[in-house]
């Protein structure tokens, strides 16, 4: 199933991220599966911070980094779906969020 997510897997996460509308849970999943370059359904700290830069989250390093290993659960270096989802929502302030989803539905509706 690399590349897409089950339609149980996406009720879960858009169950367990109240605070995203869906429509910007399905514009971030679009994101989370073109920037997954080896198709492993999780980010690693590349993916994620390529996504971000491109998305107009230009964070210093040290502010990535941070904010990076917090939504890191398992300490795996890489995020899924769940936990790209939760630095999105609670991660940034609301200024970040607002860039990112104004960036992430221009872009889907260019890419996809």
């Amino acid at each position: 199933m690399a590349g897409s997510f089950a339609k149980q897997q996406v009720k879960t996460i858009v169950e367990s991220h109240p605070g995203l509308t869906k429509k910007q849970i399905a514009a971030a999943i679009k994101q989370f599966i073109i920037y997954d370059d080896n198709e492993s359904q999780r980010l690693d700290k590349i993916e994620c911070a390529h996504a971000m830069v491109v998305l107009g989250l230009d964070w210093e390093a040290d502010k990535f980094d941070a904010v990076f290993s917090r939504y890191d659960k398992n300490g795996d270096g890489t995020l899924d779906l769940h936990e790209y989802l939760g630095m999105i929502e609670t991660g940034t302030t609301s200024k970040d969020t607002n860039v990112f989803f104004k960036k992430v539905e221009s872009k889907a509706c260019t890419v996809m």
